[in-house]
């Protein structure tokens, strides 16, 4: 026995109707070709007429056509229900980048020049440096490069040559392919960030 495969049958809406069409001739054939194997099987055990009375009988009751209707119409309510839960799924952690820096802990000592390194879980993810200075906005840092497939670096100012000794400043690595201004308030929502490092800047 040999049946139609069947592909993904799309939600209803006029442009899937000609796929609809194809569903349900397809539908028609393994009917057929399944209903001639019970009837051979039948013929085989000799329960032929039995068989075909007891399908008759259901066939042609008059409250076969209602059901049938209510299972297409659960199927076709049922199919679009799953293509709803699939859009909603959150997207998975691990298709996110995972950011991490390295080169300085909550508490290091930092120059005015100095070099920030880190990983990201994502080979070659874009990534982009802010620090978060004394004025309460954060600045953008230079462009970040690769020094392998994961580890990248970034070199950073802290604040200005002549800045007070002990100032607090915050690291933030981020991966976007967003070019942000010099300076910014708030740190874009929705975007994968590494945790946020405070550091102290030295006397020079």
């Amino acid at each position: 026995m040999r049946l139609v495969k069947w592909k993904s049958v799309p939600g209803f809406n006029w442009k899937s109707i000609p796929a609809w069409i194809i569903a349900v001739l397809g539908a028609a054939w393994n009917y057929i070709k399944v209903w001639e194997t019970i009837e051979f099987i039948c013929k085989k055990l000799g329960v032929e007429d039995q068989m075909t009375s007891k399908i008759t009988a259901i066939v042609s009751a008059p409250w076969f056509p209602i059901i049938i209707l209510i299972v297409g119409i659960a199927w076709l309510l049922w199919i679009n229900w799953l293509k709803l839960v699939k859009k909603s799924e959150p997207t998975k952690s691990e298709s996110l980048p995972s950011i991490e820096i390295l080169s300085h802990r909550n508490g290091s000592i930092v120059h005015y020049r100095e070099t920030v390194s880190g990983t990201v879980n994502i080979s070659k993810s874009p990534i982009r440096v802010l620090i978060y200075s004394g004025d309460d906005m954060w600045y953008r840092q230079s462009d970040a490069y690769y020094t392998s497939d994961n580890s990248w670096q970034v070199e950073c100012v802290f604040g200005n040559p002549d800045s007070l000794p002990g100032s607090p400043y915050k690291i933030v690595a981020l991966s976007t392919k967003h070019k942000f201004p010099v300076k910014i308030a708030k740190l874009p929502s929705g975007v994968p960030k590494s945790e946020q490092i405070v550091v102290v800047r030295s006397s020079i």
